[in-house]
Order: C-alpha cells, then structure tokens, then sequence
C-alpha cells in the first residue's frame, strides 16, 4: 500500500508535468510561433514528467515521515499539487531574485535559495488552510479546491513569463485585449477537468469535456496570433514607390558565402539571388559588432557620429533613421529581429510602424532558467544541445512571422526590415550538415567562452576549431535556407519586380585568425568585410562590382531608389549610379573607408581601434588602455598581405603620413560633428538584460 500510494502521488506529480508542459509549448508557440522540433517535444515531455514526479515522490515520502501535513487518505495528489506548483512559482522568483547579486560567493545564492524554499514551505501551509476553509475540510471539495488552484497558478505563471520573456507580447496584450489570456484559463480548466476525472461513464464525459475545452482554448490563442501579429496593414496606401526588404544576417563573413569564392556550398539560395542583382565583392561593415554597425547604417553616419558603442547604450531619439524618413513618406514599417541588441530595449524601435522581437532560444528553458543551470554552465548547455532540448531554430522563428505577413500585405506599400540571429555565437546548428553531431568536452566549452579575450586562442586545439567552425558553417547553411524562404514568398506574391532587396550582414566573425573569436574587439578584415547584395526593382544591372562599398552607404542608396530626401547631411554614398554604370569602377576613385569600434573586452588593450583604408593600404589606429593613453599606428599592404599579419609603415613612410592625416581627419570630423546622448537612452540596464547580452559573448 504504501508503494502504491507512493505510485499514485507520482503519477499526480507527473500529470502536472504534463500540463506544464503543455501550457508552455501553447503560449510560446501558438502566441510566439516559436520553432520546436519532435526530439525537443518529446524529450522535454520525458523530463518535465519525470522531474515532477520525482518531486512529487519525494515530497509524499518525506511527509509522511516527518508528520508534517497529516492528510487524509486519498488527498495526497491535491496537496501535492499545491506543493508543486508554489515551489515552482518560488523557484522562479527566486531565479528572477539572484539576477540582482552579480558575482557574489556561492554561500549567498545558497542561503538565498534556502530563504526561498522556507518562504515556499509556509506559503504552501497558508493556502492549505485557505483552501481548507468551510467545505472544504471534505476531500471531494478540498481536492476540486486544490487542482483549480494549482492550475489558475500555473497558467498565470506561464503566460506571465511568456509576457516578460517576448517584449512585444504587450504590444499583443494591448491590441488583443484579454482574449489570449483567457485562452491560458480554458486551457488550464480544461486540465483541471482532465486530471480529475472519474469513474465509469461521467468519467469519460469529464475526459472528453476537458480535451474539448482544452482545444477550444489552444484554437482561441491560435486565433488571435493570426488575427494580432499577421495582420494586413491599416489602410491601402500604395504611393507609387518601390517596397524595400533588408535582411541581415547577423556575424556572417563574406568567405562563407559561395558568389563570394567559398566551395562549400553554405549558400545555394542567396548565390540565386545573386544572379539577379548586384554583388559588392568588396563591401565593409563600419563597426566590428552589431551595435554601433547597425546604428551606422540605420543612419548614414559614421559610428563615431552616433555614440553607440557601449553595449548598454541606446539609438539617440535624435537619430533619423532611413525607417523613419520612409515612414514619413507614406511607407508603412516593420522591424522583425531576433538580436537581443536590436530592440526596444536599446531604443532600434523609432521610425518603425511595428517592432517584432524574437528573444531566441532562451524561452525554450522555462522550467531550468538559464541563470541557474544553463548560461552558467557552458558544458550544461553543451548536454542540452547534445540531447536535442535546445537548437538554434531562431531563423525559422523569425520567418513564421514574415512571411505571413508578406502574404498578408502584398499589395500594400512597405518597408520590412528583418535581422536573423544565427551564424551568431552560440553555435548550436539545427541540423549537423557539417559538424556531424561533433561533441565538445567541458574543458572546451569553457576554454571557447574565453576566445574572445587576447592570448588564449593558442590554447585551443585545431580539432576543437574545426568542430566550432563546421558548426559555424552549418548555422550560415541554415540562415541562407530561410531567407531563400522569404525571397520564394516574395517572387511568388508577384512583388520581385517593385522591391528593393538588400541582403548584407552587420559584421564577420572571427576564428583565431588573429588570436581571437567572435567579433567587437579588433578592426580586421575578417570581421569588417560582409556580404553586400542589391537588386533593384525592375531593372537589370551590373552583376558584380569591385569598387569598395561600405554599409554607411546603404541609406542614401535607400533614398535615391526610392526618390526620397533624406533631408540631413549623409556621410555614406549611394551606390545606384555605379549599379547602373560600371564606369565608376576604379580603385583611384575609391572613397576612403572609415570606421571604428570600443572592444567589448576590457582584455583588449587596446580602448578604442580606428581602421581606415585606402587603395590597397589599410592602417589601424590603437587607442592603448595604458596610463599615458598612448596611441599606436599599423599599416598593411592588403595586397601583398591580405591576412594582416605585417606592419608595414617603416617601408612606405610617405604613404603612412598621408593616410594617417587622412585617418585622423576623419577622425576630428566625427568627434566635433558628434550626437548629443539623451539620458534615457544611457541609462543602466537591469541585470536580466547584462545577463542575456554577456550570455551572447557580450560585457567586459
């Protein structure tokens, strides 16, 4: 008997499992449209019923030895649920809670921990006797009492974090009203009427009822979704202008793609398009990271004009943007990113009409939250990644909300500007084209967070790089299949011939080419040169070009296409004349390229780089982190030495003092024509946000 009852409370605990488990997957991905896999379902199914059951289990054991909840018989599986799901809710505040302390001794988060399971404990026994109030001292209504509780619980716990997890779920709360959160409640009621049951016959009415119910409220948040998020554009503005798509593809270098020399066959879709328009083999990011590059090109100026280059700084609301002049000129426009840094957080959302966020995989652990388990243990994550609980599906995310909506506005006026998140670190493909399921040991796993601090790239064994960059290589395999999605959504909508499509990546990558990886602390090649594909709508133009283009340039080409006046002084150049004309083709006429960027690692020495080239010289400038605040100078012929690996300005002194007056010009020029940073876009952000980006390989 006493197995039996053991049995029993388990398989309580484990149903509750079940339900979160369903809760979850309901709001993330009918509300969200998250992508998840069959082996991330199942696998997820086995854990949360396992785990919960185990600690139902225990929970039932360790009372009856201590005595300290007395049921009666036959009431364990109600107050075993109470107990679940008040730990639960504790649990996570308490992963919420430890967010605050940042680097404190384990003890701490220990005796914080211990603080939030005897406040869980009491909690418990006050809603026990709550629930026990009048009738329900009988079983039949105490348990009734016990299961809606557990369940209205849940449910406002899982569509409260949903809300917290995806910024943009206000924006649904707000247009939705409260129809989506009372689709969580018939879904929650429609377990409670499952779970509890009964014998004979009234026991599978109850059975069906509650599945009924159950799908009624699952198809209600289905509903709104299609309803809220895909919805056409108010209005039919069409102001005779062509419709603009920019996609970016985060940290992807330009060697990766196949119009741009790579053999692997990582890009069949964007080498497609490439066909069709006009490839810039020579195109430079102005920044080394997303930040400051993004701002740069959203705005036509150089990095240094836009103080974004900190990653806790915000877009100055003084910024104008190429989405907000559109927007002034009729355009209705829509930002979906997947990038934590571009969002509304960080202020990227002025001038767009709609602002979607996809925070990625990080809502895939609502029951292990990654503070405690997951981004603190590099070799967890590897094990989750390991047994499928975890990819990086995010581009499929991000597509399951564009191309309904392009389907949805096809006739209307637009510009939709889309940021995929992956080749972006962590490298953890949906499919091992390359990398072949390749495993990495813990010591490995932490050896790689570390790459981007100077001097440890020589630690890591080649095995171990090729690992990282066939995994690279299947995420860029992976982001070129969606965004052949989108480009076939949009051929077949009729809308190939009246859109502008820019397809380029905000920086490269880096993998030890210089003793580091990742991207945000150098000025090399590797991480400023980037993919740069145009095609213009409706006319045929020159296939490939060599002249240099720089990112910068994107907007006031933007404008000229759509004959719109920026109305402000642009720093970059608009490329339609030598897309229609490749006269322009030559080095000597070549503007000089500028940028610059504030590592991200302290560890670098240097505080701030400046890289200017011109013909085939480059030359870097080195602001050191030292006392005298010294500044260091490099040349390189990138002719003769592509990878940088030789300072050459004591062989070409003539051409180094005319490029560094040429840097340091440009250099005076961004300091004195600068933007004023409003204050509330400065402000400290709140640790769950330094968690997330230091999490992206971000912080000091």
């Amino acid at each position: 008997m006493p197995f039996s009852k053991t049995a029993k409370t388990f398989t309580a605990g484990a149903g509750y499992g079940l339900f979160v488990l369903m809760m979850e997957y309901s709001i993330i991905w009918g509300v969200v449209r998250d992508h998840f896999t069959l082996q991330q379902v199942g696998l997820s199914l086995l854990l949360y019923v396992f785990i919960f059951g185990i600690a139902a289990a225990a929970v039932k054991i360790f009372s009856d030895l201590w005595s300290k909840i007395g049921n009666k018989r036959g009431e364990y599986r109600a107050s075993i649920l109470i107990i679940l799901a008040v730990f639960w809710f504790y649990y996570l505040i308490y992963d919420k809670l430890v967010k605050y302390f940042e680097d404190w001794p384990l003890r701490f988060y220990l005796l914080v921990l211990s603080m939030t399971i005897v406040i869980a404990l009491l909690t418990q026994r006050v809603i026990d006797k709550i629930l026990r109030r009048g009738g329900g001292k009988t079983e039949k209504i105490y348990r009734s009492r016990a299961m809606g509780f557990a369940a209205g619980l849940t449910a406002g716990i899982i569509i409260c974090l949903s809300t917290d997890f995806v910024p943009y779920m206000g924006y649904i709360a707000v247009k939705a009203g409260i129809g989506w959160w009372i689709g969580g409640v018939v879904f929650a009621g429609g377990w409670y009427l499952l779970l509890r049951g009964g014998r004979g016959k009234i026991g599978w009415i109850k059975a069906g009822t509650g599945i009924t119910i159950i799908l009624t409220g699952y198809a209600g948040i289905l509903i709104l979704w299609n309803s809220v998020i895909d919805r056409p554009v108010e209005g039919g503005c069409n102001i005779g202008k062509p419709n603009v798509i920019f996609l970016v593809i985060d940290a992807l270098r330009a060697d990766r793609v196949g119009v741009y020399g790579n053999e692997r066959g990582l890009t069949p879709h964007i080498d497609a398009f490439s066909r069709q328009g006009t490839v810039f083999r020579r195109a430079y990011a102005n920044s080394s990271w997303t930040k400051p590059s993004t701002a740069s090109f959203f705005s036509g100026k150089y990095p240094g004009m836009v103080p974004v280059d900190d990653i806790w700084d915000g877009l100055p609301k003084s910024v104008v943007t190429f989405a907000g002049r559109l927007r002034q000129e009729g355009y209705y426009t829509r930002c979906i990113s997947a990038n934590l840094q571009i969002t509304e957080w960080f202020n990227y959302q002025q001038g767009f009409d709609d602002f979607v966020y996809h925070e990625g995989f990080e809502k895939r652990f609502l029951l292990f939250p990654p503070n405690l388990f997951i981004r603190n243990t590099p070799y967890i994550t590897e094990l989750c990644y390991r047994w499928g609980l975890f990819n990086d599906g995010d581009e499929i995310t991000v597509n399951n909300a564009v191309i309904p909506w392009l389907k949805r506005n096809k006739d209307k006026q637009y510009f939709l500007y889309v940021h995929y998140f992956g080749p972006h670190f962590p490298y953890s493909p949906l499919r091992s084209r390359y990398s072949k399921g390749e495993k990495l040991s813990a010591q490995e796993i932490t050896l790689l967070k570390q790459l981007r601090r100077p001097d440890t790239g020589d630690l890591v064994e080649d095995r171990t790089m090729k690992t990282v960059r066939d995994r690279y290589d299947d995420e860029v395999l992976e982001a070129d299949c969606r965004v052949g999605e989108a480009l076939k959504t949009l051929e077949e909508l009729g809308g190939w011939e009246n859109t502008l499509v820019i397809i380029t990546a905000d920086h490269g990558e880096e993998f030890l080419e210089h003793g580091m990886g990742g991207h945000g602390n150098s000025m090399f090649q590797e991480v400023l040169q980037v993919p740069l594909i145009i095609k213009l709508p409706g006319k045929r133009q020159v296939n490939v070009i060599e002249k240099r283009a720089e990112l910068l340039d994107l907007a006031p080409t933007i404008y000229e296409v759509c004959g719109i006046d920026p109305g402000i002084k642009l720093e970059g150049t608009s490329l339609l004349p030598v897309m229609l004309n490749d006269s322009l083709d030559l080095p000597e006429q070549e503007k000089a390229y500028y940028g610059e960027v504030r590592p991200t690692r302290e560890a670098v020495k240097a505080e701030r780089i400046y890289a200017y080239m011109q013909g085939n010289f480059k030359l870097l400038r080195n602001e050191m982190r030292d006392k005298e605040h010294t500044v260091q100078y490099v040349l390189y012929n990138l002719q003769t030495d592509p990878g940088e690996k030789t300072d050459v300005k004591n062989l070409y002194p003539e051409i180094f003092t005319k490029m560094k007056a040429g840097l340091d010009s440009l250099y005076d020029y961004c300091r004195n024509n600068m933007m004023e940073t409003e204050e509330e876009v400065k402000t400290k952000r709140s640790p769950e946000e330094r968690r997330k980006l230091r999490a992206l390989g971000y912080g000091k």
